[in-house]
């Protein structure tokens, strides 16, 4: 049967569940996103637009919120190129937007960020 989120290039809280872990595909980039309820440009703001692996082996966009931000910056440097084959742990959580209740998506870094260890510079070394 086919699901209707399917048509959707964008995670919704019905992709995924709490404690779903997601890989980053790729380093996304960032865009104008206008958050205007009326979608007249009053409310434009900067936006990260990422590609994330599903568990199911779908790829959709996530655009993470700055909390989620700044957990993976933390763990992973704030340059999104290192999260590329990353991953987060999905934690959904009913939250108040704009007046109502709503599933949110926020993402932390899974296994507490240590997968950045492979991925620090090492010191250079003197040459002999």
């Amino acid at each position: 049967m086919p699901n209707i989120n399917d048509l959707n290039d964008y995670i919704t809280p019905q992709d995924v569940r709490d404690g779903d872990v997601i890989t980053f595909e790729d380093a996304g980039e960032i865009v104008e996103v206008d958050y205007s309820l009326a979608k007249d440009g009053s409310d434009i703001k900067s936006a990260l637009q990422i590609h994330v692996k599903l568990p199911d082996g779908k790829v959709k966009l996530i655009s993470p919120n700055k909390t989620s931000r700044t957990s993976l910056s933390e763990a992973y440097t704030p340059m999104s190129e290192n999260w590329i084959g990353k991953s987060a742990k999905v934690c959904l959580v009913k939250q108040n937007v704009r007046g109502t209740l709503k599933q949110v998506i926020y993402l932390e870094p899974a296994n507490g960020g240590q997968e950045i260890s492979d991925q620090e510079p090492k010191e250079p070394t003197e040459a002999i």
